[in-house]
């Protein structure tokens, strides 16, 4: 039998598609483990174009709306961010 990290890379990589939120979900540990989703109903942003403080950006509330999978950035800015989460009934318990 050959041996599982003979090729460290290989291995690595199936590694991480098997915990990965991106690949095969159907059938890796992370779609194992969080077989169910749901939309946010409420998602809002606030771009500080530079390092503003939580208490401050809450004061300024300058807050849009944006979605799952925006690129935010340049990664030196601090981005802050609003979640409305509501949890199914079904999930409950």
């Amino acid at each position: 039998m050959a041996s599982l990290t003979k090729n460290r890379r290989t291995t690595l990589e199936r590694i991480e598609k098997f915990i990965s939120p991106l690949y095969f979900t159907d059938i890796n540990i992370y779609g194992r483990q969080y077989p169910q989703k749901t939309s946010l109903p409420t998602l809002l942003h606030f771009d500080s174009n530079g390092r503003v403080p939580f208490k401050e950006a809450m004061e300024i509330g300058n807050f849009t709306p944006t979605k799952v999978g925006s690129s935010f950035g340049p990664t030196w800015t601090t981005h802050w961010f609003k979640v409305r989460i509501d949890i199914p009934e079904s999930w409950l318990g």
